[in-house]
């Protein structure tokens, strides 16, 4: 597995879903089993770069896939598998390298427009092509 880039704990099942630039990984914390959890044929869980619990689906936003967007994952029981996969943010010119977001009830708020291509390390590359930083709000149903 590589570094984590978002962690998910559930409300009621023990259970903390971790994700790198390969997939998600699901760790149930009463036994110490862990296992990557399968997205099926024509999903994918790679490149999240934020991972949320929302009443049985994961939340993501993946920016490292090529097409950066948020999409809503609905699991299997057991939580191992994707069941359904809807995307509710995908290339808008609203929202550009979106990243970071935190859920507040049914409503997801993220970072928009991260510019996190202009920075190397901790330093800016180039000033003049900072922009004030977007919030943008979903509804996640």
């Amino acid at each position: 597995m590589l570094p984590p880039n978002g962690i998910a704990l559930t409300f009621d099942s023990g259970v903390v879903y971790i994700a790198d630039q390969l997939g998600v990984l699901r760790l149930d914390l009463k036994s110490g089993q862990s296992a990557e959890v399968n997205p099926r044929p024509h999903s994918t869980l790679a490149g999240a770069d934020g991972l949320y619990w929302h009443s049985g689906k994961l939340v993501a936003v993946q920016n490292g896939i090529g097409s950066p967007r948020i999409a809503i994952f609905q699991l299997s029981l057991d939580g191992l598998q994707l069941t359904k996969t809807t995307v509710v943010e995908n290339r808008s010119k609203f929202t550009v390298l979106p990243t970071t977001g935190a859920l507040d009830g049914d409503d997801f708020y993220f970072i928009a427009n991260s510019q996190i291509d202009n920075l190397n390390g901790d330093r800016v590359l180039d000033n003049t092509k900072l922009q004030p930083v977007r919030i943008a709000k979903l509804h996640i149903p």
